[in-house]
């Protein structure tokens, strides 16, 4: 599917720019976020963090993409679920750079756990509504 390789090719890029070429303003939130802000956040493993993610999702949907076209229509959904499950373990673990989500003992606060806390609720909805989706028969 050609959807496949365009997303692919975007993370691909993402991944060598953020990765390779430094360009920390394409990182979400990073880019507007106030000079004091930008001193609490580590962020060449962010940077780091980022660009490895990226780069599995773009290998991933590379594959499935191959796989698509080989036949195995399952791949379609395979690749949807699995960008969800990456984008949310890539979310929690991106937020344990940021100084601001713990106190000074080194303890999680409480940022840090209505962060994980929604974005792990609005993905899982996400993925209910795509497996519904996906059930759903034509009639």
């Amino acid at each position: 599917m050609k959807f496949n390789y365009i997303v692919s090719f975007i993370f691909f890029v993402i991944a060598y720019l953020i990765g390779v070429k430094k360009m920390y303003f394409l990182i979400s939130g990073y880019n507007t976020s106030s000079k004091a802000e930008k001193e609490k956040v580590n962020i060449d493993r962010l940077a780091k963090t980022m660009s490895i993610y990226s780069l599995i999702i773009a290998i991933l949907e590379l594959l499935l993409a191959f796989l698509y076209q080989m036949g195995f229509k399952w791949s379609l959904e395979v690749s949807i679920y699995s960008m969800i499950i990456i984008i949310l373990i890539m979310i929690i673990h991106a937020q344990k750079f940021d100084k601001k989500n713990f106190n000074e003992d080194g303890t999680k606060n409480i940022n840090y756990k209505i962060t994980v806390g929604l974005t792990s609720c609005i993905l899982i909805v996400a993925m209910i509504i795509v497996i519904v989706a996906f059930n759903i028969k034509k009639i």
